[in-house]
């Protein structure tokens, strides 16, 4: 199966939503990209989470070593300012992308996965744990629009 998510440069729409740790459901869409320049992948998510009349947006840039011919599985890191630096895998399973991650301080871990229905939708499951306690899974329906 050939993956259109990843790794092909792209724009996709995401739209679902978000549950806390305390398991309360927010709506929330945004932009996710990926542009694939030499030596490396930049992997771009800017999305907007609507949390009780308050518009949060949450961007995230991630570094990704691009697969090697053959290969089913890689790296990436990413910097984020509540949980530091990320460190993570990719592995492509059949249909599906799985994405592992751990912060460099091992105080956060989380999990997704990117199921392709076809060349142009995929959905995303996910979650992140803070020291073995959630603190949001997401549920993302995405439409390529580049």
């Amino acid at each position: 199966m050939t993956h259109t998510f990843l790794l092909e440069e792209g724009t996709w729409h995401g739209k679902g939503f978000l549950i806390n740790g305390a398991n309360e459901r927010f709506p929330f869409e945004g932009a996710i990209s990926t542009i694939h320049v030499s030596g490396e992948w930049i992997h771009r998510t800017d999305m907007k989470l609507l949390l009780h009349d308050n518009t949060i947006e949450i961007a995230n840039r991630c570094m990704i070593v691009p697969f090697e011919e053959g290969d089913d599985q890689t790296t990436w890191q990413s910097q984020n300012a509540h949980m530091g630096r990320l460190l993570g895998e990719f592995v492509i399973i059949g249909d599906s992308i799985l994405s592992i991650c751990v912060s460099a301080d091992s105080a956060f871990q989380g999990a997704e996965y990117f199921l392709k229905i076809n060349d142009t939708t995929y959905t995303n499951r996910g979650m992140m744990s803070k020291r073995r306690y959630k603190v949001s899974s997401w549920v993302i329906e995405m439409k390529r629009v580049l």
